[in-house]
């Protein structure tokens, strides 16, 4: 029974002992505040918009094709890859191309040279008829000349031609009256003889003048038929100079038309030989390359399909919001970046009846085929707005952590608002309240705490 009590009695001692060690170290250690985040109630002033879920895209797809059927040659890019404008994609076999701008090339300088030689050949005839119409007018004019010299030939010999006549018919009219003399013996028979004589002579001269009358008219019906024979010439010739205008002028145009024709065969050949090039006309990504090198490609087929390097977000508007944007407007993605809204269907899509809306965005900020957050920017809104993270729920009660004045954390009942983002809108009873808006998981009633920074 002693033992018994002893041993009550020596635990209770050590009880003692302990306890009074225990009180001891409690009133020695010191409480470390957790660090958290806060700020406090006051109002502020956020972007206001249509919250919707949105899908990156490449701005513009392109297909690259030849204009021209034929064989791929080279592909000089390759699914996935990246190119800059003025790069080279394709190319297609120009050697039959090659082989036909040769043909071509030598048409065009037959051609040429034909046009040439029609030109020089036209323009010596004609030279050659102007030279022989010149000619003619030199011959007429001298014929001319010639005509009025006989016509004055004759009129001079018809005046010695009557001259020669009336001494011709006086002599005779003198020997008719020395023969009647003669006869009753008044003139001699020696005197009738030399009249005779000199009638005889006078004769002969008048004959000369009639001869000489006749020939300067012979002459000059010699010279009439002349001139007319030299314009027959001369209307000839100019008749021929006038159809070689005309013919010159024809085969000029003709074989001119030649070298157009084959200038322009020629034209089309090295254009296609240039097209037979594709060349990157803006910057951009290969998404397919639906031939391989050396198949046969119809012309028009796309060889490279590509997408552009500009960027844009696509969302699907409701009919209740559609009429809440306009294109130039902005729009808030992920991670603060800004889009200016580009496009805005008319007509909604016959499935979602959605309106089709695409953002303009930064090429180097987002992925293709990334999903992302989309704010389109309608106006501000004012509230008190703490991170989402920061309201917790107990019992089916909106809660926030506060600070008291003496850093202890407490309860604070809120009424939840409008989403933005990672923020939402509380309503609090006490405008003086520091909410804590980090470290919430971490916290418990009445946990000492300090704000980050103070």
């Amino acid at each position: 029974m002693k033992r018994n009590v002893a041993i009550v009695t020596a635990s209770l001692l050590c009880v003692s002992l302990l306890s009074g060690c225990g009180t001891k170290k409690d009133e020695d250690v010191k409480v470390t505040p957790k660090i958290v985040k806060a700020q406090s109630v006051q109002e502020q002033s956020l972007v206001d918009g249509l919250t919707y879920i949105g899908v990156v895209k490449a701005k513009d797809t392109k297909n690259y094709s030849f204009l021209m059927s034929g064989k791929i040659a080279t592909i000089n890019v390759e699914k996935g890859q990246k190119f800059k404008k003025g790069d080279v994609l394709a190319t297609m076999d120009t050697k039959t191309l090659q082989y036909t701008a040769d043909i071509s090339g030598n048409t065009s300088e037959t051609a040429k040279a034909t046009l040439e030689k029609t030109i020089s050949t036209y323009d010596t005839n004609i030279q050659a008829a102007k030279t022989s119409i010149e000619t003619l007018n030199t011959s007429i004019a001298a014929a001319e000349q010639g005509i009025e010299a006989g016509q004055k030939s004759i009129d001079a010999n018809q005046v010695a031609l009557d001259a020669a006549e009336n001494a011709l018919n006086r002599l005779k009219q003198k020997l008719s009256d020395a023969k009647a003399l003669n006869n009753a013996g008044g003139v001699s028979d020696s005197d009738v003889k030399d009249l005779e004589t000199n009638l005889v002579s006078k004769q002969a001269e008048y004959d000369t003048k009639v001869a000489e009358l006749n020939s300067a008219k012979a002459e000059l019906q010699s010279k009439k038929a002349e001139v007319s024979s030299l314009y027959d010439k001369k209307k000839t010739a100019q008749d021929t100079l006038n159809n070689l205008y005309v013919s010159k002028d024809k085969d000029v145009k003709a074989a001119q038309a030649a070298v157009n024709s084959a200038n322009t065969s020629g034209d089309i050949i090295q254009k296609n030989i240039n097209d037979s090039t594709i060349t990157a006309d803006a910057d951009g990504y290969v998404m397919e390359l639906p031939y391989k090198e050396g198949e046969v490609i119809a012309a028009g087929y796309p060889v490279v399909v590509a997408k552009s390097t500009d960027m844009v977000v696509s969302v699907g508007v409701s009919d209740e919001d559609i009429s809440k944007i306009k294109l130039g407007g902005k729009a808030i993605i992920k991670d603060g970046v800004t889009g200016t809204i580009s496009t805005i269907a008319q007509y909604p899509n016959e499935d979602t009846r959605t309106y089709a809306v695409d953002i303009s965005v930064p090429a180097d900020k987002f992925t293709i085929g990334e999903t992302v957050n989309v704010k389109i920017v309608t106006g501000n809104a004012t509230g008190c707005y703490v991170p989402i993270n920061a309201v917790f729920n107990m019992d089916g009660v909106d809660y926030v952590y506060a600070i008291n004045s003496e850093n202890k954390v407490y309860k604070k009942q809120v009424v939840r608002g409008s989403i933005d983002g990672d923020k939402v809108e509380v309503k609090i009873d006490d405008p003086t309240a520091t909410i804590i808006t980090d470290g919430v998981r971490s916290l418990r009633e009445n946990d000492t705490v300090k704000v980050e920074g103070e």
